[in-house]
């Protein structure tokens, strides 16, 4: 398809992984093709308290990403549910838990991207 040979594309990303170009491979599903409902859930909690959230928010199967953000004891993290009431299921859930001061939900209704190269 790209008019080389696939022992040099190995080869090529071979070496851009043990330079460290390359960290991971990933996978990116189209939820709305799944008839998912994504939304993110911007999550404070108590200073000090990251490392046990996050433990606690990764063993969570709703849960797609986490990110850090740099507002005050901040997380946004990027949920899929099958439908909106598993999404609030979800959230009373995680209100829930330890360290949690407060939660706000931003539901995606439509996802754009740029288009690749």
């Amino acid at each position: 398809m790209l008019g080389t040979a696939d022992s040099t594309i190995y080869y090529r990303v071979k070496k851009m992984i043990d330079k460290g170009i390359i960290e991971k491979f990933t996978k990116e599903v189209d939820s709305d093709q799944l008839g998912k409902v994504s939304s993110f859930l911007r999550i404070d909690i108590t200073p000090r308290s990251l490392e046990n959230v996050l433990k606690t928010l990764l063993e969570m199967a709703e849960i797609d990403e986490i990110y850090e953000t740099h507002e005050r004891s901040e997380l946004i993290v990027k949920i899929s549910a099958s439908h909106l009431d598993q999404i609030r299921t979800f959230i009373l859930r995680v209100r829930k838990l330890p360290y949690i001061v407060s939660t706000e939900l931003n539901t995606i209704l439509k996802k754009r991207q740029k288009p690749t190269v």
